[in-house]
C-alpha cells in the first residue's frame, strides 16, 4: 500500500513538472512571437529613417555641408538602433538586450527631430508637417504590439516567479525576461 502511495506521489509530481516545464516552454515562445511582430514594424520605421538621409551617408561616404552635424547624428543614432534591435532580434527575452533597444530608441527621437528642425531635410513646411504624420504613423502601428509584448513578458515572468514551478524554472535555466515598458513608441 506504501509503495502505491509512493508510485502515485511521483507520478502526479512527475506529470506536474511535465506540465508546467510545457507552459513555461510555450509563454517564452509567445515573448519570441510577440517580439518577431514588433521587430518587423520597427525594421520598417528604421528603414524609412534611413531612407531619408543625404545618399552619402546611406552610402557610407561623408557629407559637405553647414548642416551635417545633424545628419551624422541621426546616422549614429541609426546605426546604434539597429545594433540593439539586431541584439534584441537574437535574444528578445534578455532584460539587457531589451534596455539598449529602449536606449538607442530614446536616442534616436531627439535625433530625428535635430535634423527636422534644422530643416535640413526639406524647406517645404507641408512636406515636413507630411514626414512628421508618417513618422508618427509608423511609430503608432508598433504600440500594440509592444504592449502585447510587454503583456506577454508580464506572464512569463510572473510564470517564472511562482512557488513551486520557481523551483523547476530555476533548474532549467528560465530567466525573467526584459520588457519594453520604458519605449516611448506613442510619437
Amino acid at each position: 500500500m506504501q509503495d502505491l502511495l509512493l508510485f502515485l506521489l511521483l507520478a502526479v509530481l512527475l506529470f506536474w513538472c511535465v506540465g508546467a516545464f510545457n507552459r513555461l516552454t510555450r509563454l517564452r515562445a509567445v515573448i519570441e512571437a510577440r517580439f518577431a511582430a514588433l521587430d518587423e514594424v520597427l525594421m520598417r520605421y528604421l528603414g524609412w529613417v534611413q531612407s531619408l538621409l543625404p545618399a552619402e551617408l546611406q552610402a557610407g561616404g561623408a557629407l559637405a555641408g553647414a548642416d551635417d552635424a545633424h545628419w551624422l547624428r541621426l546616422r549614429a543614432a541609426l546605426d546604434q538602433y539597429f545594433a540593439a534591435l539586431a541584439r534584441a532580434r537574437r535574444t528578445p527575452r534578455e532584460a539587457t538586450a531589451m534596455d539598449a533597444l529602449v536606449l538607442a530608441h530614446n536616442a534616436l527621437a531627439p535625433a530625428w527631430d535635430a535634423v527636422v528642425h534644422s530643416k535640413t531635410l526639406t524647406r517645404d513646411e507641408v512636406a515636413l508637417a507630411q514626414l512628421k504624420e508618417r513618422r508618427s504613423r509608423l511609430l503608432s502601428q508598433s504600440v500594440p504590439l509592444r504592449d502585447a509584448f510587454n503583456d506577454a513578458v508580464a506572464a512569463y515572468n510572473q510564470a517564472v516567479g511562482q512557488f513551486p514551478a520557481l523551483l523547476l524554472a530555476r533548474l532549467f535555466g528560465f530567466r525573467r525576461a526584459g520588457n519594453m515598458l520604458k519605449l516611448g513608441l506613442d510619437a
